[in-house]
């Protein structure tokens, strides 16, 4: 449960903090005087997967409800939402937890948002920053442009050696029924087609039925999520 810091040296001199907490420790094996251990290094969400809760949300925000779920761990957990004006997010009637843990809790939130995260990361915190576009995100603070080269060639940059393209077949349709109690006719059905005409194999259909009512726009953003 230690902080700790891991730093590494970048080929212009400049160092890159990688900060977190120790939260396994090995003894591996020992050779002569030495002895070999190994440490794992998380960050402060990790700890969100040692506790499991129950309980209901009721008109209110994903964003909302992870200041809740974030507010139990105080000071360890540092956090910002930096949302992009103009794609407000819905307010939901009702959001249950039950016997989840908080991290799986939070993370379905935010996929099931369309929120992404990462860590930035200091000499002596690391903070989780949520947002809902990935078209601002600044480059590297030492190395902007990433070189792609062969192996064989030598340099001292940090660079990409392997680059490999890959395919694999997957679901071609998508369907979401979504029921609204407030309607004479509260069954809604969303359907997202995503077969090759070109392909002969079986349609492979995912049936997810949500629970919560999504209107036909949201649903539609729910499938392009998803």
């Amino acid at each position: 449960g230690q902080p700790t810091l891991l730093e590494i040296e970048l080929a212009n001199g400049a160092h890159r903090c990688i900060h977190g907490h120790i939260t396994a420790f090995n003894h591996l094996n020992n050779d002569g005087g030495l002895s070999y251990y190994s440490a794992t290094l998380s960050p402060w969400f990790w700890y969100l997967s040692q506790r499991v809760d129950s309980r209901i949300f009721q008109e209110c925000t994903v964003v909302d409800v992870l200041h809740t779920v974030f507010a139990h761990y105080g000071a360890l957990a540092k956090f910002r939402f930096d949302l992009a004006q103009g794609a407000p997010l819905r307010t939901h009637s009702c959001i249950t937890q039950f016997n989840e843990t908080d991290e799986h809790f939070a993370r379905r939130l935010l996929e099931q948002e369309g929120l992404l995260f990462y860590f930035e990361h200091a000499a002596h915190n690391h903070t989780l920053v949520v947002r809902n576009d990935s078209d601002r995100l600044s480059p590297l603070e030492h190395q902007p442009v990433i070189q792609y080269h062969q192996p064989s060639i030598p340099t001292n940059a940090d660079s990409i050696s392997e680059w490999a393209a890959q395919r694999q077949q997957q679901s071609d349709a998508l369907s979401v029924p979504s029921f609204d109690y407030k309607q004479a006719e509260p069954w809604e059905h969303v359907d997202t087609g995503l077969q090759d005409a070109a392909s002969d194999s079986a349609q492979l259909e995912r049936y997810e039925f949500l629970g919560q009512h999504n209107p036909g726009s949201r649903a539609d953003a729910t499938n392009r999520v998803g």
